[in-house]
């Protein structure tokens, strides 16, 4: 699917600067936002944007992007830890 989206051309010219595509840049921006509230596993959206799995957590790492952690994996890890640990 195409859609056409109109950017201010300052936008425009800040992907320009980075060497990299503007379909890619706004691909990118929406899967990385989605990711980050939980709405995509790391898995699915490296998918997304055809990285492999390290190049998806290098650019999470290089964009400040936190790995979503919820309440059940936190549940889960302190179940392992205690398991563990004793």
């Amino acid at each position: 699917m195409s859609v056409a989206v109109s950017l201010p051309e300052e936008v425009v010219a800040l992907v320009k600067g980075e060497g990299g595509t503007l379909e890619h840049a706004v691909a990118a921006a929406v899967v990385f936002y989605h990711y980050a509230r939980g709405r995509l596993s790391a898995g699915k959206a490296a998918r997304l944007l055809g990285l492999g799995r390290s190049e998806f957590e290098q650019q999470r790492i290089e964009r400040g992007i936190d790995r979503p952690y919820g309440r059940d994996e936190l549940e889960r890890d302190l179940e392992w830890a205690k398991k563990r640990i004793g």
